[in-house]
């Protein structure tokens, strides 16, 4: 192909200094062609973003973080979009956007610290300061797919709004497309690496492949056309790359997405476990801060055995309690205060109708280094490793070793504790609870709808001691779904949505319960750790604790009696001691454990039996239906992404097609049009064997194909311009368009269905033939000049 390309308009100098002359001036086909290639350049860069927002649906549960996220990038685009259409330069653009990103986050998050509704202030770069703080807190603490709280979301929508800008700048300033899907590549991979497993992860893939190949199409049509006209020599038949690309490369992007999706699953490695765990140590849930070990790994499925306890009775291991709840849904502590232990413990001495329980705890293997030592509440007397020592929090009757030292694994501990067992009776003595402070304490913003279901829970169960309300709290929830992978809401609140599903898991549970309690001016809180495991194999007295033990459970204070343990969560294994008002201290699980070896705690099937003793009124098989419901469901939402993936990409192929064949319909400008009538009249000489030499001109080779048939003598003329005259009129394009049809119709009406058919495939033969040759050709010539510049 010999091909020349205008500069832009403007003086250029020459090599040896002298100024040339101007460029010429560009004619309407070239500028229909720019403004066109920039808004396909435009909405190439919009798909690319939102592509790389997509994989976010795995760290978001339901859709409320769309409109904030894919608003900021948006938003993004068009302050930039306007700082270029203004002329501004980089650094008014970033100032811009800047306040684009302030004006929008402070309305978003931070709207009762603006002056007049509009103006920042210092809080609200506080406000900023300190939601951000506490979202990079909440982003260990949190499990995904997790609620669109407010801090996260603010972490994310800050995060979508700097790609943006980066992205936009990159395709428009800095001319790098390639660098521009390298920025979006990132916001695309990190929730797909916090996800772990890389199943469906190709169906997140196929629409920024997609993105990024229309991308680079677009970026490609629009740098060559500001560059101006081309013109291809006669007898080339080289498509013009300023046409927008070739209809060839569509579907070698269609093809190449769909290559990668089927072939991605057979390289090595694919479906691997990573080199790098990003998801943190969820297995092990015994380090330095309980919290974010503990939230991280309340809903984990792995079986990693942690602890081997040895204890008459089945016991529930706490870890630690949490007994303050913020204003974002958060149950926490103000932190462990251990002093070092002197027996008997004060706590041990001050409960009144305990059990003695002596326990042994060993470490084992995957719990790591163990800075929290596991044991029953409430602890009276403990004998540390050989060479370790304890310290104890009796506020939060929290066994901790020194940061320094920790427990190892096959180390043993000995703990006897003293577990509160009154009856009913002692404990409906107590009318009223007036403790005031922070054990009863909620903030401002706890939905109504908690203490309105609380209040209609014990109304109803005609429960008016504080006892008899937690029980009926209880046992109102245990007849609600256990579920680890509960469906969203559409409030955005972890609370509401769990009222409103009804399914949820032991934090949900526990958490709303303990709200409930506290509307009633009942104190309670949170304890975590560890339900008692399965019976070791050969033994009647040891136990295997493992990582899907992991609980949460509520607590009660009683004057002289301390804390007493309630169990809302259902769970579906069965594994957790239920107080009930015959017993308030069970020595039994609901369901008998089973020995090591056996089936996985996970999968054990659903009982509503082992759920709700003596509550008969719900169907046995009512929550296993829920189950199957909920299994198919995801199962169903699985199947179609894997469709819709599917879809999209033989819906590409389809249209990479369909754009082969209209190609003429498809071109913008007029002398493109003109142009591929040609191209589509040697085709048909190829077909009918009538090949165009290299020395034939337009008029010359239509001549050969058709005569002196009207139609070929009027298209010469029009193929004529097209290559060399600078504007060519759109009635022209109709008439070549008209003619060719024309001359196709009367080159093929006396030809039956097999000749045309054959006449066909000759076509595509020499097509590709014809392809391949300018490929080996290419290869050649390049074997060639590094040939002579060995030599």
């Amino acid at each position: 192909m010999t091909a020349v390309l205008t500069r832009p308009e403007g003086v250029r100098a020459e090599p040896d200094g002298r100024a040339a002359a101007p460029a010429p001036s560009r004619g309407p086909d070239q500028d229909r062609r720019r403004a066109a290639g920039g808004v396909e350049l435009t909405a190439a860069v919009v798909l690319l973003l939102v592509a790389a927002c997509l994989p976010l649906t795995r760290v978001f549960m339901g859709y409320e973080f769309l409109p904030p996220v894919l608003g900021a990038g948006l938003l993004a685009l068009g302050v930039s979009w306007g700082c270029r259409k203004a002329a501004l330069g980089w650094p008014a653009t970033l100032l811009a956007t800047v306040a684009g990103w302030v004006a929008f986050v402070s309305a978003a998050y931070f709207r009762e610290t603006l002056v007049a509704g509009a103006i920042p202030t210092l809080d609200t770069a506080r406000a900023a300061w300190e939601l951000w703080t506490y979202g990079m807190e909440l982003i260990q603490i949190r499990t995904a797919p997790a609620f669109a709280e407010p801090p996260i979301l603010f972490i994310t929508v800050t995060g979508v709004w700097a790609v943006a800008y980066a992205v936009d700048g990159l395709i428009f300033r800095g001319r790098a497309p390639l660098r521009a899907i390298a920025i979006a590549l990132v916001l695309w991979a990190v929730p797909l690496a916090i996800e772990g497993s890389p199943s469906g992860s190709w169906v997140a893939a196929a629409p920024l492949l997609l993105a990024a190949a229309l991308l680079l199409r677009a970026h490609a049509s629009e740098d060559i056309a500001r560059w101006g006209e081309q013109v291809v020599a006669p007898g080339s038949q080289t498509r013009r790359l300023a046409a927008g690309g070739t209809s060839s490369g569509w579907f070698m992007i269609c093809a190449a997405i769909a290559a990668s999706g089927l072939v991605a699953g057979l390289l090595p490695g694919y479906g691997d476990p990573g080199w790098y765990d990003l998801r943190g140590i969820s297995r092990s849930t015994l380090t330095a801060n309980p919290i974010v070990s503990i939230r991280s790994s309340l809903v984990a499925n792995d079986d990693q055995p942690l602890l081997e306890v040895t204890s008459p009775r089945p016991v529930y291991l706490r870890i630690t309690a949490l007994d303050v709840y913020d204003e974002l849904e958060q149950w926490t502590n103000d932190g462990v205060r251990a002093s070092v232990m002197q027996a008997p413990l004060d706590g041990g001495a001050r409960v009144r109708s305990a059990e003695r329980v002596p326990v042994e705890v060993e470490v084992l293997e995957g719990a790591g280094i163990a800075i929290f030592a596991p044991a029953p509440y409430q602890p009276s007397s403990v004998e540390p490793p050989e060479g370790a020592q304890l310290q104890y929090d009796s506020r939060l009757s929290t066994l901790v070793t020194p940061k320094d030292r920790g427990l190892r694994p096959g180390e043993i501990y000995q703990v006897v504790s003293r577990i509160p067992s009154p009856d009913a009776d002692a404990l409906n003595r107590y009318r009223s609870f007036n403790p005031g402070g922070a054990l009863t304490a909620l903030p401002d913003n706890v939905p109504p709808e908690v203490g309105q279901l609380a209040r209609e829970i014990v109304d109803a169960a005609g429960a008016v001691t504080p006892f008899e309300q937690a029980m009926a709290i209880q046992e109102q929830l245990r007849t609600w779904n256990y579920s680890l992978n509960p469906p969203p809401g559409h409030s955005g609140r972890a609370m509401v949505s769990f009222l409103e599903h009804r399914t949820g898991y032991c934090e949900q549970f526990a958490g709303t319960m303990a709200v409930m309690l506290r509307t009633l001016d009942i104190p309670a809180r949170l304890a975590v750790g560890y339900t008692p495991g399965v019976l070791v194999e050969g033994r009647t007295d040891t136990y295997r604790v493992s990582s899907v033990n992991l609980h949460a459970w509520v607590e009660v204070l009683f004057p002289e009696y301390g804390w007493i343990a309630f169990e809302p969560t259902p769970r579906g294994d069965g594994n957790v001691l239920v107080p009930t008002r015959i017993d308030l201290a069970p020595a039994t699980t609901l369901r008998p454990p089973i020995a090591a070896g056996g089936a996985p705690l996970s999968n054990i099937p659903y009982d509503q039996e082992f759920f709700n003793p003596g509550l008969g009124d719900i169907p046995d098989q009512a929550l296993q239906d829920t189950v199957s419901r909920t299994g198919a469901g995801r199962a169903a939402v699985r199947g179609l992404s894997m469709a819709a993936a599917a879809a999209m990409i033989a819906g590409a192929i389809g249209l990479g097609l369909a754009t082969r064949r209209r190609a003429a319909a498809s071109a913008r400008a007029p002398r493109e049009r003109i142009l591929h009538v040609g191209a589509r009249m040697q085709r048909l000489g190829w077909g009918l064997g009538v090949r165009r030499h290299l020395a034939d001109t337009d008029a010359e080779f239509l001549r050969r194909l058709a005569g002196e048939h009207t139609e070929a003598v009027g298209l010469a003329a029009h193929i004529g311009r097209a290559r060399y005259a600078r504007h060519v009129s759109e009635e022209a394009a109709r008439d070549a368009e008209i003619g060719g049809h024309a001359l196709e119709r009367d080159l093929l009406g006396g030809l039956t269905r097999l000749q045309r058919l054959t006449a066909g495939g000759r076509a595509a033969t020499a097509q590709t033939h014809r392809r391949a040759g300018r490929v080996l050709d290419l290869i050649s010539g390049l074997v060639r000049r590094r040939s002579a510049e060995g030599s």
